[in-house]
C-alpha cells in the first residue's frame, strides 16, 4: 500500500478533465466514526476549490464498505470501476465555488 501511495497509477485524462483534484484520506480505526473524515474532506474541498479545482476524485476498494458508504453519503458519485473484477471504485464530486 505504501508503494501504491507513493507511486500511484496515472489517472486517465478523461477523468482529470472533470475531476482535476485527487484526494487520499486514511484514518486509523480509533479515529473513525467521530466526524473527523467529514471535517477533513470539507476543509480539503474548500481549499482546492479556492485554488480553482472544479472537481475531485478518489478511489477505494469495494472491500472497504465503510468507506464506500461514507463517500456515497457525502455526495461522491461512482465514476467507474476497475481492477480484475471491478473491485476498485473511482468516485468523483463537483466542487461548488
Amino acid at each position: 500500500m505504501a508503494h501504491h501511495i507513493h507511486h500511484p497509477d496515472r489517472t486517465p485524462r478523461r477523468i482529470n478533465a472533470r475531476y482535476p483534484a485527487h484526494l487520499h484520506i486514511n484514518l486509523l480505526p480509533r479515529f473513525q466514526g467521530r466526524g473527523i473524515a467529514k471535517r477533513t474532506v470539507d476543509h480539503w474541498l474548500a481549499v482546492v476549490g479556492a485554488m480553482g479545482a472544479h472537481g475531485a476524485c478518489l478511489g477505494t476498494g469495494d472491500s472497504n464498505p465503510r468507506a464506500v458508504r461514507f463517500y456515497r453519503a457525502y455526495g461522491f458519485q461512482e465514476i467507474e470501476r476497475f481492477g480484475d473484477a471491478g473491485e476498485e471504485i473511482l468516485f468523483g464530486i463537483a466542487i461548488l465555488r
